[in-house]
């Protein structure tokens, strides 16, 4: 079984196994995160066109490669009418986009830290004479000090999160470079949905949604675990 198929299966299965409300905003356009019969219809050099159905929803994404602009036509499947357009300029998305911090993957040792992409990350920083250990937890520019005697449960589950974490965005590095790693962040938090941003950057759409739903998770784990907000 290839890495791509294992992280994947990790992402879902952790996401099924702990009730984590992923798919929250699954009814909306601008936010959603999964898509639904998606395929390629052409890709050569110079454009790349998928299109994806959503109950009476048909989403076209067209993707000019010369100038590095993405439109996305909604059409109405009743009567076949364009209902909504987008337009994006990508060379200016990733402009307005602040460098990220950000170490990527590394090599490590399981338990004791990991840094992604994404800054979701986690560092075992001490141990006390009686064996507690004392970790930093990090979502993007937010940080945790906790020991592990006093919420061992949530640290834990957000060291899972993280992990899968991790593995989402090796499968995307190896297969497609991180570059195309960097531009699927910039894209996500522009508030491109995964069937747009595939289609911009030609990463497989089921890569494309195992990362979006691991990152999902790791907010929702955070909220839930770590600073026990709403």
């Amino acid at each position: 079984m290839n890495k791509r198929i294992i992280s994947i299966l990790l992402v879902f299965t952790m996401i099924l196994c702990s009730g984590s409300a992923v798919f929250a905003n699954a009814g909306s356009f601008e936010n959603e995160s999964v898509v639904t019969n998606y395929r390629v219809i052409t890709d050569n050099h110079k454009e790349r066109v998928a299109e994806e159905v959503k109950g009476n929803l048909k989403y076209v994404h067209s993707m000019d490669k010369i100038n590095n602009v993405l439109t996305t036509k909604v059409y109405d499947l009743k009567n076949n009418t364009v209902t909504k357009e987008e337009v994006y300029d990508l060379n200016k998305l990733i402009s307005e986009e602040k460098p990220s911090s950000a170490t990527g993957i590394e090599a490590r040792f399981f338990g004791h830290y990991q840094n992604t992409f994404s800054n979701y990350e986690y560092a075992q920083k001490g141990t006390s004479d009686s064996g507690n250990k004392f970790y930093e937890l990090r979502r993007k520019d937010d940080y945790e000090y906790q020991w592990l005697s006093t919420n061992q449960n949530g640290i834990s589950k957000y060291i899972n999160a993280v992990d899968v974490l991790n593995a989402a965005e090796w499968v995307i590095v190896t297969s497609a470079g991180a570059t195309a790693m960097w531009a699927i962040i910039t894209y996500f938090a522009k508030g491109l949905t995964a069937g747009q941003v595939a289609t911009a950057t030609g990463v497989l759409a089921a890569d494309v949604i195992a990362y979006n739903l691991a990152v999902d998770h790791c907010e929702s784990t955070w909220r839930t675990h770590i600073t026990y907000t709403e």
